[in-house]
């Protein structure tokens, strides 16, 4: 079943929302088959229909693991990248963790910059990239992405890395280190890019609230969003200045109020666009 899934995707993407029955049918289904194959012990490797062979070997980032990166919100992300790849041709990865949406978007075709400020992500994300023979189409920066250059303090969660997030953005909670990283402006990487992809843990109205009209002429992001704090200042900014949201909370259609955003990554993502539709053909 999970090899088969991503490109039937799109038939069925507005039932696929935290809310419906339907969804988590689909994801207590496909949840042993996840585990048995990127699993420790598993063979760590599929090979997806339209996009070939993906190898992601085991690894641990303390509560999560390689196999929480396989779930249906994900699929339905890399069901989008295969439904664009003649839409799209330079993706920025923000957040990239070990790589699994980089590898996606390369197998694809598609130039891809990614964003990983982590040291221990980075050096996963190069092992996964050559274990898939990826050696060329990437560029993998060991920076955070903010609203202005620079320095900026970083906080590790030692018990979840998928977590950590720049110092602020969220509560932390566990044992936790702190660094600094090197940053970079989220509103240039929205002008060199035909599509973005941002995972920051918190730091994500931060981000959109950084950027003008412009800075959309030629670029559309799919985001998590963290929080009900930053949704309705994501909304709020983004009426401002007449860019659109769409959300996987009410079936991907067009959001016409802040209550029809996701206030956490477990009411999914949203696409942000100027486009008057969200394309999935």
């Amino acid at each position: 079943m999970l090899s088969g899934i991503i490109p039937e995707i799109p038939k069925i993407r507005e039932a696929l929302n935290r809310e419906t029955s339907f969804f988590h049918l689909i994801e207590t289904a496909l949840q042993r088959e996840i585990t048995d194959i990127f699993g420790e012990g598993g063979t760590n490797k599929i090979n997806f229909d339209g996009i070939g062979e993906i190898k992601l070997p085991f690894f641990s980032m303390g509560q999560i693991n390689t196999t929480h990166l396989f779930g249906i919100d994900e699929l339905i992300i890399f069901a989008f990248y295969l439904a664009n790849k003649r839409n799209y041709k330079k993706v920025a990865d923000i957040g990239a963790n070990i790589g699994l949406h980089s590898i996606i978007l390369r197998k694809l075709g598609y130039q891809v910059s990614s964003f990983e400020p982590d040291p221990r992500h980075c050096a996963q994300f190069s092992e996964n990239m050559e274990a898939n023979l990826i050696n060329d189409g990437f560029a993998l920066n060991q920076v955070a992405v903010s609203n202005k250059v620079g320095d900026i303090d970083f906080t590790r969660v030692i018990g979840n890395t998928t977590g950590s997030h720049i110092t602020g953005a969220k509560g932390a909670y566990g044992d936790l280190e702190k660094f600094s990283v090197s940053c970079v402006p989220f509103n240039e990487i929205l002008r060199q890019h035909d599509l973005v992809k941002a995972d920051v843990e918190g730091h994500e109205a931060v981000l959109v609230s950084s950027t003008n009209i412009a800075d959309w002429a030629n670029a559309d992001l799919l985001l998590e969003i963290g929080s009900q704090e930053n949704a309705n200042k994501i909304y709020d900014h983004l009426n401002t200045i007449g860019v659109s949201i769409y959300s996987q909370k009410i079936g991907w259609r067009k959001v016409g109020s802040e209550r029809d955003l996701p206030k956490n990554h477990r009411e999914g993502s949203v696409y942000i666009s100027t486009r008057k539709e969200m394309n999935w053909s």
